[in-house]
């Protein structure tokens, strides 16, 4: 996930205004937002407003359906509430091990899914100096891409389940199509629709879901390998924002996508993964606050529950703005409830 920069963001605050209150409008049309509250002992439905999305993650459901409600009050009145807020849920799903719950996310993220394979931003995000066009709702991070479809490639693992599979090749098929070379060294761009900026973060979350998937397996050595290369360093297009033989050397991506990278290479069983897990101990490690919250979900999926209570404890306090934020405080809250402090 590219972090939205704070000055651009501003720009175009007015028009995601408008967009989520439609979003939510139109949720609360097709009834995926009940009407009004229930009777005492009927419901724990908040009495606020609907589009308040604090208001909605402290909110205790009853039933998943009501959990599932929840979850589209938040997706529809938070920016970047979308493609990877829905991805992040159903690893908590399979976290709970609440299958129910998790089919019912996955079907959402499924059917968010665009004909051509992609997700969506889901709301428009202006235009950065290296974008060859403005970020529109339809446009997708290949990054978001890549972890939606190996959260539904996790979700069939655990139950068994191929309904997704389509989906999942669909999306493999989409990335495959964004694949930019430079130097004869593939990568995968931050949007394709939108920039040719090669990612580390993005390019290794691709090789990741291309190994699980054996049509695609040809192309994940080589993904991998230009991805380590990178050394988390970000790969630029010349003036023109097209050309990338050579490419510039960019910025150095956060301690938060230099996390994921190690995650995605150690489940691709590749050691320098657990070398780059390895420098995360502590809240202090991350030079960014979106990382210490972030490494909790990865250290809770390796089953290293010692390690993700130390950063879930250190986080308890965390609070989300952007709406993929929001399923890591969840994520937070239930290993803090698992593994609750000694008294």
């Amino acid at each position: 996930m590219d972090v939205p920069n704070r000055s651009v963001s501003r720009r175009v605050t007015s028009r995601r205004i408008l967009y989520c209150f439609v979003m939510a409008l139109a949720s609360f049309a097709s009834g995926n937002f009940a009407p009004g509250f229930a009777a005492d002992g009927e419901s724990s439905k908040p009495t606020s407003a609907e589009s308040d999305p604090v208001a909605a993650q402290r909110w205790q459901p009853r039933t998943n359906e009501e959990a599932i409600q929840r979850l589209q009050r938040i997706s529809a009145s938070t920016e970047f509430g979308h493609c990877c807020f829905w991805a992040w849920e159903l690893e908590l799903a399979l976290l709970k091990k609440d299958r129910d719950m998790a089919q019912r996310i996955a079907t959402v993220l499924a059917g968010l899914q665009r004909p051509d394979g992609r997700w969506g931003l889901g709301n428009p995000w202006g235009r950065r100096p290296l974008d060859f066009k403005e970020r529109l709702p339809e446009d997708a991070e290949t990054w978001d891409v890549a972890e939606a479809a190996n959260a539904l490639l996790d979700y069939g693992e655990v139950y068994n389940d191929t309904t997704f599979l389509p989906v999942v090749r669909k999306a493999a098929a989409y990335l495959k199509t964004c694949i930019r070379y430079s130097g004869g060294k593939p990568y995968l761009p931050h949007m394709a629709e939108c920039n040719h900026v090669l990612q580390p973060h993005s390019t290794i979350n691709a090789a990741l879901l291309f190994s699980r998937l054996p049509e695609y397996k040809e192309l994940t050595g080589s993904l991998r390998a230009s991805g380590v290369a990178m050394n988390f360093f970000r790969l630029t297009p010349q003036a023109d924002r097209i050309t990338l033989d050579p490419p510039n050397v960019g910025p150095k991506v956060s301690d938060f996508e230099q996390a994921q990278v190690g995650y995605y290479l150690h489940l691709m069983g590749d050691p320098e993964g657990d070398r780059i897990l390895a420098r995360y101990r502590k809240r202090s490690d991350f030079n960014y606050r979106l990382g210490a919250a972030y490494i909790v979900l990865p250290l809770a999926r390796l089953g290293r529950w010692a390690e993700a209570r130390n950063f879930a404890a250190e986080m308890k306090d965390y609070n989300p703005r952007l709406g993929y934020e929001y399923p890591l405080r969840d994520i937070i809250d239930f290993v803090n409830a698992k593994f609750p402090p000694a008294p």
